[in-house]
């Protein structure tokens, strides 16, 4: 064989070690881009499997100090519905109103757990998670909650 016929047999397998080389660099090959999309993000639980609360996402915390609770239980609302499917009917969720009247829906939430937790039939170590538009009265829902002997209740940040 002469020089060129050697060269030329060889030219497949270097053009596949080139593409191969590239797309392990990080070269724009279409598979490697379609399998990093398809990759789930990793998202922190609420609750480690022995029931304990994780610490907090720090994004998850209001920036508004009158949104703040007392206990200081906050989640992402990925790590809320993480918790929801992972718990189902052992989970507390509620959704605090617009209404005009700010008591009154704060009252109406807090009533609305009462109820979930009746026919849930969990206890008061069951996780609740409080969402609402208004941070600031679903803060208080939390706060009261906890007043009423709820362990674990989360303010879910929108």
């Amino acid at each position: 064989m002469s020089f060129i016929t050697t060269r030329l047999a060889c030219l497949p397998a270097m053009a596949l070690s080139t593409v191969v080389l590239l797309a392990a660099c990080g070269g724009d090959h279409p598979t490697a881009a379609a399998e990093a999309r398809a990759m789930p993000l990793t998202i922190a639980p609420l609750i480690d499997d022995d029931g304990n609360v994780m610490p907090t996402d720090p994004t998850a915390v209001p920036a508004d100090p009158g949104a703040q609770t007392r206990a200081r239980m906050y989640a992402t609302a990925a790590q809320a519905d993480q918790l929801e499917h992972a718990m189902k009917t052992r989970v507390i969720s509620i959704e605090v109103g617009n209404e005009p009247d700010a008591a009154q829906a704060v009252d109406m939430a807090v009533m609305f757990a009462h109820g979930l937790q009746a026919v849930q039939n969990v206890g008061n170590d069951a996780p609740v998670l409080v969402r609402g538009a208004d941070l600031r009265r679903a803060a208080t829902v939390v706060n009261r909650l906890q007043e009423h002997g709820y362990s674990r209740v989360f303010l879910v940040a929108p």
